[in-house]
């Protein structure tokens, strides 16, 4: 698909199941104002993989969401660029097995990152492997997450946290607004760093 996206969804929710979207550019899934119509949208067994930049060398994301709510179950976002899946303005990703990988950065090199939370959006990830980002695997700003299981390997950095979000590892796996938990039971294998200084620029284009 040579278009911006090959899936956008404005203002409605969808189940997307057993499906395959590779080498799209810009966007491979961008789902917008979903909220408001008080839906989930489901996606069961997708690939998402190989989103390419514009011809500007801008985005590439595999998976866009804001202010909508989405279940991603046993699915792979796999070699997108600039980074795999973007939540932004009070979204809610909820990710359920899985991977996010081999996260590419753009032309000019920067970013190359898993999974960008912002702007009051919440993100729990329960049995994920995070791995091979070029930057950041997971990063969350005025953000909350939940990440029980799963792995964090082979990432630049693992963890960076900023704009308020605080780093928690005692208590229940719960969602506590403004923090992100990271259960015991959560691996980190041969990162460059587990957690960032919360230095690197974060993409703030949001489409």
């Amino acid at each position: 698909n040579d278009g911006a996206r090959a899936v956008s969804v404005t203002s409605a929710c969808v189940d997307i199941n057993d499906s395959a979207l590779i080498n799209n550019a810009m966007g491979g899934i961008v789902i917008v104002d979903s909220a408001d119509a008080g839906c989930e949208t489901t996606l069961n067994r997708t690939l998402i993989a190989n989103t390419r930049t514009r011809d500007d060398g801008v985005s590439g994301r595999g998976l866009s969401i804001h202010s909508s709510a989405v279940r991603l179950v046993d699915s792979v976002v796999t070699d997108n660029h600039e980074t795999g899946a973007w939540v932004s303005r009070g979204a809610r990703l909820v990710m359920q097995g899985g991977t996010i990988r081999s996260t590419h950065p753009q032309p000019d090199g920067l970013y190359g990152y898993g999974l960008v939370a912002r702007t009051g959006a919440v993100v729990e990830l329960t049995g994920v492997d995070v791995r091979s980002s070029h930057g950041i695997g997971l990063a969350l700003a005025n953000a909350t997450g939940v990440v029980v299981g799963g792995h964090f390997a082979l990432n630049g950095i693992a963890l960076d946290v900023r704009e308020g979000t605080q780093l928690r590892a005692e208590g229940d796996a719960g969602t506590v607004l403004g923090t992100l938990f990271i259960s015991p039971e959560t691996q980190f294998i041969d990162n460059g760093a587990r957690l960032g200084t919360g230095t690197l620029p974060l993409p703030d284009v949001e489409f």
